[in-house]
């Protein structure tokens, strides 16, 4: 157990211990050290807990960079003093680093404290946040650990088992390191926004207190955005996905910063080329695609950061309809929580009934499998419409993303579906036209708004 970022008791994680050689006879116990993974959660024998076994947590996900290292001796009178780790003598193949690994060490070993720092010196950071007196006497500040880690105390104090570590904050934000961000789909758009091939406009809005802040010499902080590029055909036209890798954006530290979404689309006519090279796209009538920045499909927004860190997790998000109220997004960037500022305004937003937004961020030392995924339903709850936008996650429609371009091609190809090289082929024919047709009129929107042009496909 620890104490989280954000001051609470916490468990980190669980592993299980290799006492008895069980493979010889009799068993014999096992001498040395040992480090090993920390796990999530607790052990779940197949057969019982009379049946348990040290292999029973292997399937458990790790908790990155944290491990345990033991010892079991024989029994002695004498103090047998810890070989350091850097001895090798403890066996570590359990722990071989992975990525995420390696970027949490370097981020700790590069903080200015990490070789002042003490055990001491943590306990008394905590009682200062608790509120409480900081003691100077060792056997004080031992005891205070004791009674605030013991299990028994914290679920006798808050009647309840303490609960796993935070994966929204799990590390302090590095700017260097920035966070990771990809948007996995829409849900449940209206009936009239049928028929439109759209993407997903991304831009993070930073705070007043770092606005006017310059670049860093790497040219992080400033312009952090990004747009959606790679539609999954499959999807429906009310509800599309994305198969988008994620992006890198190192924004300043502002709790007052959002990421603000926009949802832009037209309505495709695709006449088919010549089978090698792409046909054309309009619009519906015939006239080239254009967009007004500020009209947008759908807009939506979320809070980034909160207790130091970025906040980590599945953003799922209510997407609404109409003009983004400047005076809405000023005052965003002025006070937090985002949610609370949604509900002070929510009377005069218009919620699109039932449509939502999946966006997954996390910070940028963490591989998206090293993360434990945890839904964010803040903004849901603070419009109100958590049922509805349930209901419009899992709400079936007709026409998928296939249709644009299918609808267009010759009958003998139609009766075939949704299946042969010649369908593939002219899928991706449409989507090369009807994405360079997109971002060019997106270039243009921003551009009519004072804004940069779209940051370069990755």
């Amino acid at each position: 157990m620890t104490m989280s970022l954000v001051g609470n008791v916490v468990v980190v994680g669980s592993c299980l211990i290799p006492v008895f050689d069980s493979t010889k006879s009799p068993p014999t116990l096992i001498v040395g050290g040992l480090q090993l993974r920390l796990r999530h959660g607790l052990p779940n024998p197949p057969h019982g807990l009379e049946n348990l076994k040290p292999s029973d947590m292997d399937l458990n996900e790790h908790i990155p960079a944290a491990s345990v290292c033991i010892r079991l001796l024989p029994a002695t009178q004498d103090h047998v003093s810890a070989p350091p780790y850097e001895s090798g003598y403890y066996r570590s193949s359990d722990c071989q680093p992975t990525d995420t690994d390696r970027r949490l060490f370097r981020h700790y070993i590069h903080k200015e404290d990490y070789k002042s720092s003490t055990v001491s010196d943590t306990i008394k950071r905590a009682q200062e946040s608790a509120g409480k007196t900081v003691s100077t006497d060792d056997d004080e500040l031992q005891k205070y650990m004791e009674e605030t880690l013991d299990w028994r105390v914290q679920t006798k104090k808050t009647k309840a088992p303490p609960p796993d570590i935070d994966y929204v904050h799990f590390i302090h934000y590095d700017i260097k390191a920035g966070f990771k961000a990809v948007v996995l789909g829409v849900f449940g758009l209206p009936e009239q926004l049928e028929g439109h091939y759209c993407h997903v406009y991304c831009h993070v809005l930073p705070g007043k207190d770092i606005e006017d802040q310059p670049s860093t010499p790497e040219g992080h902080g400033n312009d952090q955005r990004f747009i959606t590029r790679n539609a999954d055909f499959l999807s429906y036209q009310r509800a599309p996905q994305w198969l988008d890798d994620p992006v890198s954006l190192h924004p300043y530290y502002d709790e007052q910063s959002i990421l603000f979404v926009q949802v832009f689309g037209f309505q495709p006519k695709y006449l088919p080329g010549n089978g090698s090279s792409p046909g054309k796209v309009t619009t519906r009538d015939g006239q080239d695609v254009s967009f007004d920045f500020n009209e947008p499909l759908a807009w939506t927004f979320t809070q980034i950061f909160n207790n130091g860190s970025a906040m980590s997790g599945l953003h799922w998000l209510p997407l609404l309809a109409g003009h983004p109220d400047p005076l809405l997004l000023t005052s965003l960037s002025e006070s937090a929580p985002a949610a609370q500022v949604l509900i002070r305004n929510k009377s005069y937003l218009k919620p699109l009934d039932g449509a939502s937004i999946e966006v997954k961020l996390w910070d940028g030392h963490l591989d998206p499998l090293d993360m434990r995924e945890i839904r964010l339903e803040g903004m849901i709850e603070a419009m109100g419409n958590t049922a509805k936008c349930t209901r419009g996650q899992i709400q079936k429609f007709n026409k998928t993303l296939d249709e644009f371009y299918l609808e267009n091609m010759d009958e003998a190809d139609k009766k075939n579906g949704t299946i042969g090289e010649k369908f593939d082929e002219e899928r991706d024919l449409f989507e090369q036209e009807a994405n360079k047709v997109f971002f060019k009129a997106m270039d243009a929107a921003l551009d009519e708004a004072c804004y940069p042009l779209l940051p370069p496909e990755p």
